[in-house]
């Protein structure tokens, strides 16, 4: 089965910030920032990504939303839900996705820019069958409201035999959270790459760990 995605030369591990030095959503921003630039030129590095909830993990998030325009449902429980992410552009080409219509997160999507989201084929074929949901604004539960710009192919996220569910991928400039996942698209071998990803983490952080480290 196709799972969504291209799991060949791809390495992955997690980094989670603790709260003291890191209690605020601009340090967290500055310091993933610093992190992908020295990891988009580390050598054997073709593609460096971020995702807070990377597929086959064994864990996930949600949210509600509602859709601007239509009518809000009459009990809590009847409110739309859907799978979240936080990424940076980098992780479309680090995991090997493939754009549907419209475009991914973009440098631009930063804070204090529009707000803006990528959903997935089913969810936009739940809740948009007969029309183009680009351009289209949802409002998540905390009220903020997010402009779709893109829709991406299904990547199944739990097992291979389930039906994807509704995703959606948000800017991490835009909705801060302190673990996250490295995700490497690599030239060679990924195990290769391991002594100078930790490198490039001690270089930030030496208190740091690189953990969960696999491909």
């Amino acid at each position: 089965m196709d799972p969504g995605f291209n799991p060949e030369r791809v390495l992955t591990g997690v980094v989670a910030l603790p709260a003291v030095g890191y209690e605020k959503a601009p340090q967290v921003r500055t310091f993933y920032g610093s992190l992908l630039e020295r990891l988009e030129t580390t050598p054997g590095v073709e593609h460096a990504g971020l995702v807070s909830v990377l597929p086959f993990g064994g864990s996930d998030t949600d949210t509600g939303f509602l859709i601007e325009g239509q009518p809000a449902p009459q009990a809590p429980g009847d409110r739309p839900t859907a799978w979240y992410r936080m990424v940076n552009p980098g992780y479309l080409r680090a995991l090997g996705m493939q754009m549907e219509s419209g475009r991914f997160i973009e440098p631009i999507d930063v804070d204090g820019a529009q707000r803006v989201v990528v959903i997935n084929q089913t969810l936009a074929r739940r809740h948009w069958p007969r029309e183009n949901p680009i351009g289209r604004r949802i409002v998540l539960g905390g009220g903020d409201a997010y402009t779709i710009v893109g829709v991406v192919r299904d990547v199944h996220h739990r097992t291979l035999r389930e039906e994807p569910l509704g995703q959606m991928f948000l800017s991490y400039q835009q909705l801060s959270q302190r673990r996250m996942t490295i995700v490497l698209r690599t030239a060679g071998d990924p195990a290769g790459v391991i002594p100078a990803v930790r490198q490039d983490l001690a270089s930030l952080d030496p208190h740091l760990p690189l953990s969960w480290v696999a491909t």
